[in-house]
């Protein structure tokens, strides 16, 4: 497992998207989508397979956070930026 479980499934009890904060979240898998990626190119062949693994599950989890009302794609856009110079 490099940054997701695929055995894991939803969570147990209530869970209210709108007291998170949906930019922050989505980032947060938005960075793990670059290490992901970095692996999937860069990593053993065992880390690649993984990588390709986890990437759909990463790719649901910020479609998840996009989809939510008080998601500010602006600000999303200006994080992402700042993310992907990281990795350049």
């Amino acid at each position: 497992m490099l940054c997701y479980s695929e055995n894991v499934g939803p969570s147990e009890g209530a869970f209210d998207p709108s007291r998170c904060n949906a930019v922050r979240c989505y980032m947060g898998h938005f960075d793990n989508s670059l290490y992901l990626t970095f692996m999937m190119l860069n990593g053993s062949m065992k880390e690649k397979h993984q990588a390709s693994i986890e990437m759909p599950i990463c790719e649901r989890k910020m479609k998840y956070w996009e989809n939510q009302p008080h998601f500010e794609k602006s600000e999303a856009d200006r994080q992402r930026s700042v993310s992907r110079g990281k990795w350049a």
